[in-house]
């Protein structure tokens, strides 16, 4: 399975940057590629929360939480629904955070496995 990841070090509280991440409909507002977001579920937080995102250029994606850890961490899988998807599959993100009341890191680490059409993993790593 590959794995995709990246990490900020921000200079605010732990608590703060948890409740930006956490709020699952409201990824808009910090994710530059997406252009609309909404809870598809009621339930807005912990396992079973679902959101769905249109993402540039032409993807849409619901997601489901899967795990939740308040205050540290959520995982949640996404499925293609529209659009043009990349050939990958069986795809989860976990957004987290550490830290403390002055300053903090946030995590996000994506896993997904290529699909059987897709160019072998070693293929497309090595292009670059």
């Amino acid at each position: 399975m590959t794995v995709v990841q990246s990490k900020i070090e921000i200079n605010t509280s732990k608590d703060k940057v948890w409740a930006i991440i956490a709020d699952l409909g409201g990824i808009v507002r910090y994710h530059p590629f997406i252009t609309k977001s909404y809870y598809t579920s009621v339930q807005t937080e912990d396992v079973g929360a679902s959101r769905y995102c249109y993402i540039l250029p032409h993807l849409e994606v619901n997601e489901k939480a899967l795990s939740w850890d308040p205050g540290e961490s959520y995982t949640v899988k996404v499925d293609f629904t529209g659009g043009q998807p990349p050939p990958v599959e069986q795809m989860e993100t976990t957004m987290s955070v550490s830290g403390d009341a002055k300053a903090c890191a946030a995590s996000v680490k994506m896993r997904y496995r290529f699909t059987g059409d897709a160019p072998m993993e070693e293929e497309l790593c090595g292009q670059f």
